[in-house]
């Protein structure tokens, strides 16, 4: 009995603190565009969950990249033209971030930029199809997710999907986004 009541303070200890493991999505900076697709592909702009990283990856010229002004997320990595170049921010607002390459773009200073520029839309952890609500279809798709093992399931990270993944993405559903 012992045993089920520590297991059960474990689940509530981490329940209540809602920590998940959080995904490093790679944007490439190439030509004058960022994308999350290679060179030669389309250009797509990053939709991700409130804690993930976007990882830019430098993969031809010379840039930077620059949140623009007033952004409650902002960032500035150095100007490089150093091939492999990687450069790492950690989203935890949700919203819509634009940023540019303040060598081959502008900052518009109303929230938006132009030229070589992209924008990052950070949604909340529980919208789990990245759609911009939370609702029965996100609850469902992370049930799937953990009844297939899908390793996008290990919400606290540690290599094994189990009820503490469940009780983080159902305390994440049952919360209010921040």
């Amino acid at each position: 009995m012992r045993h089920k009541r520590g297991l059960l303070s474990a689940g509530m200890l981490l329940l209540a603190s809602g920590a998940a493991a959080a995904d490093t999505v790679v944007v490439y900076v190439y030509s004058n565009d960022f994308s999350l697709n290679p060179r030669g592909e389309p250009v797509v702009d990053a939709v991700i969950r409130v804690g993930d990283t976007i990882r830019w990856l430098w993969d031809g010229g010379f840039h930077d990249t620059l949140s623009v002004e007033g952004s409650a997320e902002t960032w500035a990595s150095p100007a490089t033209a150093e091939l492999g170049f990687t450069f790492d921010h950690t989203f935890t607002h949700v919203g819509e971030f634009s940023y540019y390459c303040s060598i081959h773009g502008y900052d518009n200073f109303d929230g938006t930029a132009g030229g070589m520029a992209g924008t990052i839309t950070v949604r909340c952890s529980a919208d789990w199809d990245l759609n911009g609500s939370i609702n029965t279809l996100d609850f469902i798709g992370y049930l799937n997710d953990f009844n297939a093992a899908d390793e996008s399931a290990d919400l606290d990270g540690n290599g094994t999907i189990n009820t503490l993944d469940f009780l983080l993405y159902l305390n994440a559903f049952n919360t209010p986004c921040p």
